[in-house]
Order: C-alpha cells, then structure tokens, then sequence
C-alpha cells in the first residue's frame, strides 16, 4: 500500500492538525472519567513548512511527535497500568494526527518509523 499520494488535495488546503487526548476514547481508565478528567488538544500549525520536501515533512512529523506526548502527559507514569495507559494514548494520538494531516510523505515517514498505518486509513480503504 502505498501512501504518498493519499491527502495531496487536502494537504494544500489544511494549515493545522488537532491532536486529542486518545484516553477519552475508552482507554482512559473509567475511575479518571468519574472524577472528570478532561480530554487535551494541541493544535498543531503547519503553514509555515514546505511539505513537499523531506525537511518540512520531518520537521511536521516531529511536531505531531510532541503533541503526541503533551496531549497525554504525565510521560512517565509510575505504574505498568500507566505506562500501558500512555503508551496506546500517545500511539492513537499520534495516528490519528498524521491520518488527518492527509500528508503522504508524513504517512509514509510514520509507517517508516513505527511500522503502523493508522486505523483510520486501514477502515476507509487506503
């Protein structure tokens, strides 16, 4: 499968890319929910980077990267629960950040990189 042509259109036309707290979603344990814990975004601004080139597309990735990590901070969670916890929420996160970037190279740089095609690319058929 090939993703560098996936999202040209929509690469050209988007700027930024919200980046969630995937813990909402069911992985958050449902004690922190009771307590009202609130899902965090980052949003992420990417009109100032050529995408065309392997610089701007790393330097994009790199951000989707930190937000990742912001987004479902504390990093360094004292329990293996915890450290389970974050690690699917930084892994979700970071998909579905470089799903709705719609960026080939930044798809195939994430498929390099963690051997992953994000789940939202795998149901809608690219």
């Amino acid at each position: 499968m090939s993703l560098t042509g996936i999202g040209a259109v929509a690469a050209a036309q988007q700027e930024e890319v919200q980046v969630t707290d995937q813990r909402s979603s069911g992985i958050q344990s449902e004690k922190a929910l009771r307590k009202g814990a609130e899902s965090r975004s980052v949003t992420v601004r990417y009109d100032d980077l050529k995408l065309d080139v392997k610089a701007g597309s790393q330097t994009l990735y790199s951000r989707l990267e930190t937000a990742s990590r912001t987004v479902c901070a504390p990093e360094e969670p004292r329990s293996l629960a915890m450290r389970r916890e974050w690690s699917t929420c930084y892994a979700n996160a970071l998909d579905d950040a470089v799903a709705d970037t719609g960026v080939g190279s930044v798809l195939a740089l994430h498929q390099q990189r963690t051997g992953r095609t994000p789940k939202r690319l795998l149901v809608s058929g690219f």
